[in-house]
């Protein structure tokens, strides 16, 4: 849940897309309340919450899921057939997974 501060109400879409909200990257308990640590705009700070939270304002707004409006919206339209939103094991190459400092693949 967000506090009703001035810093959380002004969050915009864009915000959350450049990782300057200042939502955190991950809360420590999904009930703890979820405050923005600077004013948005101002810093750069990864935010995993905030890419959730784009993600269920797209769908609220869209009436599609986050993956389905990135889908048909942008990578189709751009020529990127074979590229998707989303992640599953067992996806066929060509994968760009992510990896460890090691090179081990981290999925």
């Amino acid at each position: 849940a967000f506090t009703a501060d001035a810093a959380t109400r002004s969050i915009t879409p864009r915000h959350l897309l450049s990782h300057s909200s200042g939502l955190p990257n991950w809360r420590d308990e999904a009930d703890e309340p979820l405050t923005s640590a600077f004013a948005p705009g101002t810093r750069f700070r990864y935010s995993g919450e905030g890419f959730v939270l784009l993600g269920r304002l797209v769908e609220a707004v869209s009436g599609q899921t986050a993956a389905q409006v990135v889908e048909t919206r942008i990578l189709r339209p751009a020529g990127m057939g074979r590229s998707t939103y989303g992640w599953a094991r067992g996806t066929a190459p060509p994968v760009a997974w992510a990896h460890d400092g090691g090179g081990v693949v981290l999925v």
